[in-house]
């Protein structure tokens, strides 16, 4: 350890404490603790400084000495954050790269190279342009001729650049160390630690450290759409804990398939890291556009759609728009929502009560087993039933929509493939019981995965593929009184399941008698008025709701996208929140403005769906025998069609 001070121009005094080696140069205005730079005071748009023998060089714009750059074998690079007013625009990064082109031209024989992107942070610029910038003007074989060892300690909120330097260069590099935060203004451990990797892959090895006593965000839910927020803060350095009332991850069945795309992929695009989007693609099931038949329940008898394929807009190809559909099960993507968090920022066995504003402008939540939370916003996540919600928004009418759902799932064993109908194993598919006057509605369909490979490489689970079912139907139809209010074990809901199918043709059949025993579930559909997107409430200064929570639907699909246009809404408002904090504009516990705007844009992106969720729901139990009869093949293709096309 040395102490070095030097005068120079424009400073009246630079200390510097250091554990450099000689020979290495700092580039970058940098203060943390544990990195090479202990104390560094300098200043503001003075961004570089360099390291000879340990001789300290302040090395302004237009001021880089050449001799201070002879003789350098290792460079370590540390660019500070858009968000400090360091980098704030285009210029600036240019001007880093001037500098790095000026070093290189004076010494040629770089062997190690480091480069550290630290608090790099969306809003004033464009992340992947100033990567960009960065490695088209610098890291090139012509500047860097010797180079055989390249570490990437890449803390940008994008680094598809780097990476994609790395796969294109890896042939002459012969080592490399990748330690990834993707995030921004998070407190960072006191010392990096870095592992050398294979060239092959690109891993996350390092993590942001956040509070956890004080967490900024208190979600209340663990599902889909709780885990996605979660995902998207941790990954921008915004505190949190997640609250889930299941005794653990794996303690009930989470649902099985659904199919989401374009706003949903667009919204775990924003929310994941590139790493852990990856795994959200590996975990999807194979995904078909087939056309989709209806079978009848007695006789089995095939009725295919007739349903034509519409004319696209300019611009768009039904294969351009099949990359962005997706068909996931919704237990396989938990599973990658959980573990690209770590397992601290999640708490089970936490069935929440209520929550009470404090004084001091926090929220307090309350849980069963008599424990507390405290933050400085309560997100509820808590599903149709939520408790959040019920304290929050009393009068938000939920309403009975009429109609039950009894669903589950049969495992594909060669037994159920001598049985089933082949439409019914090779795409989508729709049973119609006809022997009740109210139609009884079943969708079929395969859900399968090819990818084991790849899945297990990763470190995912590789499910059982599957046959996913659901009937639909008024509840006397499904063999319910109206009036009762339906709460079945999963055993009783697959006892029930059995006798309602007797009557069915024995291929059919087959898929009830097989059904995976504790999968199987019987609720009443509950859906919100559907004039919510029209509904206005005034917004609160700490507490609001996502998904379910909120605007419950029908299970078409449409729920899910929705919650994750919302995670991700939320966290976009958090982000512009702290920028506005920062410069003083937004008071420190007040997010009411942040929340208005919020919940503005999810009333408004629910609403259109909350209406055709009454309408899918309405033509399924409302349908009678010989009167009203709509092939179900056809509505469904017409529904993904117009799905599709929005994306």
């Amino acid at each position: 350890m040395s102490r070095v001070q030097y005068d120079t121009e424009g400073l009246d005094m630079l200390t510097c404490e250091t554990e450099a080696e000689p020979g290495m140069l700092l580039l970058g205005t940098v203060s943390i603790s544990g990195a090479a730079v202990h104390e560094l005071q300098m200043d503001h748009r003075s961004f570089t400084i360099a390291l000879s023998d340990l001789d300290v060089f302040l090395c302004l714009p237009g001021c880089r000495p050449p001799e201070v750059y002879k003789g350098l074998s290792n460079l370590r690079v540390l660019s500070l954050s858009l968000s400090d007013g360091l980098l704030t625009d285009k210029q600036d990064v240019e001007q880093i790269s001037k500098a790095f082109i000026d070093i290189t031209s004076h010494a040629t024989n770089f062997e190690w190279l480091t480069l550290e992107w630290l608090t790099l942070k969306s809003g004033r610029y464009d992340i992947e342009a100033a990567e960009k910038t960065l490695v088209e003007t610098v890291l090139q074989p012509a500047y860097f001729p010797s180079l055989t060892q390249l570490n990437l300690l890449d803390y940008a909120v994008g680094a598809q650049n780097l990476k994609s330097f790395v796969i294109r260069h890896k042939k002459r590099l012969e080592e490399v160390a990748i330690a990834s935060f993707h995030g921004a203004s998070c407190s960072y451990p006191n010392k990096l630690a870095t592992s050398h990797l294979n060239l092959s892959e690109v891993k996350q090895n390092a993590t942001p450290t956040i509070d956890m006593q004080n967490p900024e965000v208190i979600i209340i839910g663990g599902g889909l759409g709780g885990l996605s927020l979660a995902n998207g803060l941790y990954n921008r350095g915004i505190s949190f804990h997640v609250f889930e009332r299941d005794r653990t991850e794996h303690y009930r069945a989470q649902g099985y398939r659904i199919r989401v795309g374009g706003p949903a992929i667009d919204s775990l695009d924003y929310l994941l890291t590139p790493e852990a989007m990856e795994r959200f693609n590996l975990s999807c099931a194979d995904f078909s556009m087939h056309p989709i038949p209806e079978i009848d329940a007695e006789s089995a008898k095939v009725s295919e759609p007739n349903v034509p394929m519409p004319v696209l807009p300019e611009g768009l190809t039904w294969s351009g728009l099949l990359k962005k559909a997706r068909c996931v099960d919704r237990a396989a993507m938990r599973e990658v929502l959980i573990k690209s968090i770590p397992a601290e920022h999640i708490s089970y066995d936490k069935v929440f009560t209520h929550y009470k504003e404090l004084e001091d402008g926090a929220v307090k939540a309350f849980f069963q087993d008599g424990t507390t939370a405290i933050g400085n916003l309560l997100v509820g996540a808590d599903g149709r039933s939520s408790h959040v919600r019920q304290q929050l928004l009393p009068d938000l009418d939920i309403e009975d929509c009429g109609g039950m759902y009894v669903y589950g799932k049969t495992y594909i064993t060669p037994e159920l493939m001598k049985e089933l109908p082949s439409a019914a194993l090779d795409r989508m598919s729709f049973i119609k019981d006809r022997a009740h006057e109210h139609i009884v509605i079943g969708g079929l369909e395969p859900i399968s995965f090819s990818n084991a490979t790849e899945r297990q490489a990763c470190g995912l689970s590789v499910p059982r593929s599957y046959l996913f079912w659901a009937m639909a139907a008024a509840p006397e139809a499904l063999g319910f009184s109206p009036e009762v209010q339906i709460q079945l074990t999963p055993d009783e809901s697959a006892k029930h399941m059995r006798g309602l199918s007797e009557h069915w043709h024995p291929s059919l059949r087959a898929v009830i008698e097989q059904q995976a025993p504790g999968q199987t579930n019987a609720l009443k559909v509950t859906i919100v008025n559907k004039d919510f997107g029209m509904n206005v409430w005034e917004s609160n200064k700490h507490i609001t709701v996502l998904g379910d929570a909120v605007h419950p639907m029908a299970a078409t699909g449409s729920g899910a996208v929705t919650a994750l246009m919302d995670a991700r809404s939320i966290c976009e408002g958090l982000v512009q929140r702290r920028e506005a904090e920062k410069d003083g504009v937004v008071t420190l516990n007040d997010y009411k403005e942040m929340i208005t705007t919020y919940e503005a844009t999810m009333r408004k992106n629910a609403g259109e769906a909350v209406i055709g969720s009454w309408i899918a729901m309405k033509n399924a139990i409302g349908m009678k025998r010989g009167e009203n009869e709509i092939h179900m093949g056809e509505m469904a293709m017409k529904i993904r069609q117009k799905n599709m096309m929005k994306m």
